[in-house]
């Protein structure tokens, strides 16, 4: 009877445990890797997106925002990169620090390892797509 009894509480114990783990889960599960990507500008060669909520403030008139670029055709087997730029916006520039490169389109797919160093600061009218992520992103209040 005993042995019964102490059976029935480690399993309510069990369950106890295994319902805290999946709530903590569930409630971390949307803030790792997920973006919200929005359409900015397109042009024969790719279309380019921004998440929004990952627009930050770096220092005075300079902002950083994630973007995504989807190539109309494969660069170098990739369809797809996201990158990590700052924006400068009383220069209007920008550079790209980080890039990521990938099989699939919207980062999916495999990973291509390429070598990429952070870059200088452009004129924002060096490139069409990154020119429209500048003015989407400097018009914002942030």
């Amino acid at each position: 009877m005993i042995y019964v009894f102490l059976y029935n509480k480690y399993l309510k114990g069990l369950i106890l445990q295994k319902s805290i783990c999946f709530s903590l889960i569930l409630f971390f599960l949307p803030s790792v890797g997920f973006s919200e990507w929005k359409s900015i500008a397109e042009n024969s060669k790719a279309q380019i997106y921004v998440d929004l909520g990952s627009i930050r403030k770096v220092d005075d008139g300079i902002k950083s925002i994630w973007s995504l670029k989807n190539f109309s055709k494969a660069q170098k087997k990739a369809k797809s990169r996201q990158f990590k730029i700052e924006l400068d916006c009383e220069q209007e520039e920008y550079r790209k620090l980080i890039r990521f490169s990938f099989t699939g389109f919207f980062s999916s797919g495999l990973p291509i390892k390429d070598y990429f160093k952070a870059e200088d600061w452009h004129s924002i009218n060096d490139d069409e797509l990154f020119k429209a992520v500048f003015t989407s992103v400097c018009a914002r209040k942030k």
